[in-house]
């Protein structure tokens, strides 16, 4: 009578763990590009929301309402002063920018390619330069270089930036 094995043989084990190890490599390019192309628009969602923030809040001021922000003081939530007075000149702050840094932080908007930063902060925005982050993805900065003028800028990737410019009326 003749004996016959029921465990796989060598070859078959090598075949199967060279199978597993293509598929397996052909997984982490995907994951990884399928990662990049998330976060990528992600960054871009983010900035339409800030751009839509700013535009609505901004327009308080033109319908003769106040403009209220918040803030964290101490752990605790806090509004920030009217921030018409000040936009109505024309004259856009460092001070009025940080108003809407610090709103941002309270929203809890944050970094898409890095999390543990905050989305916005007050920092330049030139041609098609945004100086957050070092230039890598996810950071959005609010600056203002002309009168009646804020600029929203956001590294969407690293050297892709989307910059919008809100006229305030």
């Amino acid at each position: 009578m003749k004996y016959r094995s029921k465990a796989f043989t060598l070859i078959e084990l090598l075949v199967v763990v060279a199978i597993i190890g293509i598929l397996s490599a052909i997984g982490v390019v995907s994951y990884n590009s399928y990662t990049s192309f998330s976060k990528k628009e992600a960054a871009k969602a983010q900035h339409k929301m800030i751009v839509n923030i700013v535009q609505t809040e901004l327009l308080k001021c033109s319908m003769g309402q106040k403009l209220i922000l918040k803030k964290m003081t101490s752990g605790i939530v806090v509004d920030q002063p009217d921030l018409c007075p000040s936009i109505s000149t024309g004259i856009i702050t460092y001070d009025a920018l940080m108003v809407f840094s610090d709103h941002f932080k309270v929203l809890n908007f944050r970094n898409t390619y890095f999390p543990q930063w905050n989305a916005v902060a007050v920092c330049s925005v030139s041609r098609d330069t945004v100086s957050h982050n070092h230039g890598d993805g996810g950071g959005s900065c609010i600056d203002s270089r002309e009168n009646y003028e804020i600029i929203v800028g956001t590294n969407i990737a690293k050297y892709e930036t989307l910059i919008v410019k809100i006229k305030i009326n």
